[in-house]
């Protein structure tokens, strides 16, 4: 399925369990490094994330909207220099980024790798909407525990959700037709057997259960929301 002596770029949605994937493979992990919401610096920060970009750059937390669009250009071929650093040093390597952030410039850039291509999209798109929604809402994404708490969407929040599901698949169309990608759903990786490509199958990335533990204050709102797009019913 996953070629392990060639690089991999992974795109996906958000909440796709793309990051699990990511984890489990035998490549060295550059994670979201062409994501411009989350920021990279040159320090050491987690020296037990072997065979990963974390050994080099620390990773700081998540913040959408961190570079204006005057530098947003600047900060992008600073990835792309740290990419090829990597890709010098650690090969072959994946690094994964959202069919939703694949601008000109990351096409561009793709395209004079020599690498595989994947999409991890998950089928239940319910749920990955309620999952969606409350990362977005606590800006809890990765490595944490779920633990009980409540929530009140916005109105804002919601939108963004909303008009990023309701896109992918247009961002999927447009990417198929540049990249030779393949195509993967979550559902049917979870319980790949272990082989030269998935080496972690049971890694440290565990299944999370917030959207069990989230109370949403305003529910209901939220509901009254989904009907007024009928969201369900396109995504």
């Amino acid at each position: 399925m996953i070629n392990p002596s060639k690089s991999l770029v992974i795109f996906s949605h958000p909440r796709s369990g793309s990051t699990w994937f990511q984890n489990g493979l035998s490549h060295f992990n550059a994670f979201e490094l062409l994501n411009l919401d989350i920021s990279w610096k040159s320090t050491m920060y987690r020296p037990e994330f072997k065979n990963s970009i974390a050994q080099y750059y620390a990773i700081d937390d998540y913040k959408p909207d961190i570079y204006q669009s005057a530098d947003m250009k600047t900060e992008l071929d600073n990835r792309f220099r740290i990419y090829n650093e990597l890709e010098n040093q650690h090969s072959p390597m994946s690094v994964k980024i959202h069919t939703c952030q694949v601008n000109d410039d990351i096409i561009k850039f793709l395209s004079s790798k020599t690498v595989e291509y994947v999409l991890i999209e998950r089928k239940d798109k319910i749920a990955t909407f309620w999952s969606y929604i409350i990362a977005q809402t606590t800006l809890q994404f990765h490595f944490f525990q779920p633990k009980e708490q409540e929530i009140t969407v916005t109105k804002e929040v919601f939108k963004s959700v909303s008009d990023k599901m309701l896109n992918f698949q247009n961002d999927v169309d447009r990417l198929k037709k540049i990249f030779p990608i393949q195509h993967i759903y979550y559902e049917d990786i979870n319980n790949l057997e272990l082989s030269d490509w998935w080496v972690r199958p049971n890694n440290r990335i565990k299944i999370q259960n917030a959207a069990i533990m989230t109370t949403i204050t305003n529910r209901d709102e939220v509901m009254n929301w989904i009907g007024e797009i009928d969201l369900f019913n396109k995504i």
